[in-house]
């Protein structure tokens, strides 16, 4: 099921864990074994496929052990953030400079 607006957080929670337990069970593996392979642990990975909340770590961590970072990417490619290119802009201007007077040299000799 996609989610849609109207879902609730805790709807779309549980549409993630759906997904997440499904491809976990495709690849013949139990919540032990792909918890050790993403580093987590398996009381994380439960409650991720429960839909009962999760760190974003514990995400990108099980889809990247699944071979499914390419779910996260989707993500920020859609939004088109790049957080290099955040790093190489200019900050934002914050007020607006003080008009410079023009200096007039006075020629003394004159």
């Amino acid at each position: 099921m996609k989610p849609t607006k109207s879902q609730t957080t805790e709807e779309c929670e549980q549409n993630i864990g759906d997904a997440l337990k499904a491809a976990r069970l495709k690849k013949n593996l139990d919540q032990k074994n792909l918890a050790l392979i993403a580093g987590i642990g398996v009381a994380s990975l439960a409650r991720l496929e429960q839909g009962l909340g999760s760190t974003l770590s514990t995400l990108i961590k099980a889809t990247r052990a699944l071979g499914l970072l390419h779910w996260i990417q989707t993500l920020d490619s859609a939004s088109g953030f790049d957080p290099m290119e955040l790093l190489k802009r200019k900050p934002a201007r914050q007020r607006a400079s003080r008009l410079k007077k023009n200096k007039v040299k006075l020629n003394e000799k004159d």
